[in-house]
């Protein structure tokens, strides 16, 4: 490429870098929903070789390759594969339509919810937690600024306030007692707002939902009655451990959903590939830090691909039970086995704790499978990924073959079962003593994790 072309693609790039900084920060939302609004750098990478990287343009891989003859043959062939089968109805008449309907409609539907759970939990649910938390900072403040003005235990200004310079200044007590009240009251009242919040967080979605739903019905009666049943109709599917059931007819249905699923979390999770690299165009081209959008989105995908796994070793587990003996699970025979005082169990019982060994192994188990099923999978595929991976970044063929050395170790972090940042063993905790059914759904919280080691 010629140097007056390729100063003047860096300079349109970075012009267009400018204009989306411009509306939208996504440095602030990366700390904000990544690390909870904490600072932190960027980790030190090594410099790439001019080797590394190429602003030519890349030829784009299959299927986008074709040209609009094959796509045309392609709309024809599926147009006149329906017409057959909406003539001769094969399908249909051996079931296999409604079959595939069945397993495609669960498996898009816990991918579906995986993408909800991200949004909920990762986003919402950390921009929530720094509001609670920066509220909880001015209380503390407020609480200090109380106890120096009402119990004179401090200086105040001339207007009876207290703190000096924006600063709360604490008399010197040589009893030591008031830092123990100063502590109590601040963890009592901290304890009352964490509990307010918390019956706030569930109360004022639900009252917005009645409202909502109410007027609805005032349009149509049908749409109101949908929206009200809304939540069964997208509950995570899972089969039934009522006791009916065939063991055949089991694994049939939940079976190929499972396997699908596992293949649909390798190929989000190979899409965190794509914006590891793309993160790094910055970095290549202007020696400054990464890209904070594409650090966002491979965080939120690796966030993705986790509520897949944890909702399908869920069903896992479900299955299990439900195929399994009912006697080991129960809850009542292992509390009568290692819970012998009649007034424990009476405390157990009324506050519903419980011990579930063989559930909580059974959870362990099967993260441990689906975990290691979709490394095996990102593992193979990777190599078919690499075209994709350069067509939609700067980065060689060489180079991103190469990069495996660092994609790897950062996979088999991800995907295993007892690393501290993945929650699987929350699940279990949680398995252990609640039941199956309080196991999920547990945040990443992503700041836990490195983004790039």
């Amino acid at each position: 490429m010629d140097p007056a072309d390729e100063e003047l693609i860096l300079e349109d790039s970075l012009d267009g870098s400018e204009e989306e900084d411009s509306w939208m920060d996504w440095d602030m939302w990366w700390q904000i929903i990544v690390n909870r609004n904490e600072e932190v750098d960027d980790p030190d990478l090594p410099e790439y070789p001019t080797s590394a990287w190429s602003l030519d343009m890349v030829d784009p891989p299959f299927p986008f390759n074709l040209d609009a003859t094959l796509y045309c043959a392609a709309v024809l062939a599926i147009i006149l594969a329906i017409h057959s089968e909406i003539d001769t109805a094969w399908l249909l008449r051996h079931g296999y339509r409604y079959y595939l309907m069945r397993i495609s409609s669960k498996t898009l539907l816990t991918v579906a919810i995986s993408f909800a759970s991200t949004l909920l939990f990762e986003v919402i649910g950390n921009v929530a937690d720094l509001v609670r938390r920066s509220y909880m900072e001015g209380i503390i403040i407020k609480v200090n600024s109380l106890l120096v003005k009402w119990l004179h235990w401090g200086p105040v200004d001339e207007h009876g306030n207290a703190g000096l310079d924006g600063e709360i200044i604490f008399d010197h007590d040589p009893t030591q007692i008031r830092p123990l009240i100063r502590n109590a009251v601040t963890n009592i009242v901290l304890l009352a707002f964490d509990c307010l919040f918390l019956i706030l967080s569930h109360l004022i979605p639900m009252a917005i939902g009645v409202y909502f739903i109410w007027l609805v019905s005032y349009v149509s009666r049908d749409l109101a009655i949908f929206l009200y049943n809304l939540s069964t109709y997208v509950a995570l599917p899972t089969p039934n451990m009522d006791g009916a059931f065939d063991i055949k007819d089991m694994l049939w249905e939940f079976g190929p959903p499972v396997y699908f699923q596992l293949w649909a979390a390798a190929l989000i999770y190979l899409s965190v590939f794509v914006f590891i690299s793309r993160s790094e165009t910055p970095l290549i081209l202007y020696k400054t830090g990464l890209d904070p959008f594409s650090k966002l989105m491979l965080n939120l995908l690796r966030a993705t691909t986790t509520h897949v796994l944890s909702y399908t070793a869920y069903q896992l587990v479900c299955l299990c039970v439900t195929i399994m003996p009912p006697a080991w699970f129960s809850r009542d025979g292992y509390l009568s086995i290692i819970i012998r005082d009649p007034v424990v169990q009476k405390i157990v019982t009324r506050f519903n704790l419980g011990f579930y060994p063989v559930t909580a192994l059974l959870l362990i188990g099967a993260h441990w499978i689906v975990r290691n099923v979709c490394r095996l999978l990102v593992t193979r595929l990777y190599p078919l990924s690499v075209p994709y991976i350069v067509w939609l970044s700067i980065k060689t063929e060489r180079a991103t073959r190469q990069q495996w050395v660092v994609y790897g170790p950062f996979l088999n972090g991800d995907m295993a079962v007892l690393e501290l940042g993945n929650r699987v063993m929350e699940r279990v905790v949680m398995t252990i003593m609640f039941g199956l059914k309080s196991s999920w759904p547990v945040r990443m919280r992503l700041s836990a994790v490195p983004v790039l080691d």
